[in-house]
């Protein structure tokens, strides 16, 4: 619970720079996100995953489980 620590507004704007670091940004309410924004790509799928393969693959890995 950081409500009592947070209370005063010098502590506040660091707590809240923290969290926004911490957490990344924070979307709400975005129903049917990829229906609508993505939905209508084609082959949308296909490339994505030809894409992240590539990324797992060679001596300089873009992505690494873990």
């Amino acid at each position: 619970n950081t409500n009592s620590f947070a209370n005063s507004s010098e502590r506040r704007k660091y707590v809240d720079v923290v969290l926004k670091e911490e957490l990344g940004p924070m979307y709400v309410g975005l129903c049917n996100f990829y229906e609508t924004f993505l939905g209508g790509v084609a082959d949308l799928e296909t490339a994505f995953n030809a894409v992240f393969k590539k990324c797992r693959e060679g001596r300089n890995l873009l992505y690494r489980k873990g």
